[in-house]
């Protein structure tokens, strides 16, 4: 598999449902078959689960995004989340 398994993940979050659909359609590939790296890229799978997340998106499910910013105007500060960062680098670990 090309996306492994994360320890958490936040529902209703960009950068977590973008992750969560596209490793439904690698599972999809997987089971039809395909092997990772050579019938699809870590893009492909990105491309693929992009309308699913755009209509989730259209419909109010997903909610919550990161700034990629120390400082994000107009919110206050506990709205602003480093979750990302930090789900990135225990993913990491």
């Amino acid at each position: 598999m090309l996306i492994e398994r994360l320890h958490s993940m936040g529902s209703g979050n960009l950068t977590d449902e973008y992750l969560a659909i596209a490793s439904n359609v690698e599972l999809a590939l997987l089971y039809a078959g395909a092997l990772p790296g050579k019938d699809y890229t870590h893009l492909d799978l990105f491309l693929l689960a992009q309308p699913f997340v755009v209509e989730k998106f259209k419909e109010g499910s997903i909610t919550k995004y990161d700034y990629p910013s120390d400082q994000v105007l107009g919110f206050s500060r506990s709205a602003v989340t480093t979750r990302n960062a930090l789900s990135l680098e225990s993913a990491r670990l």
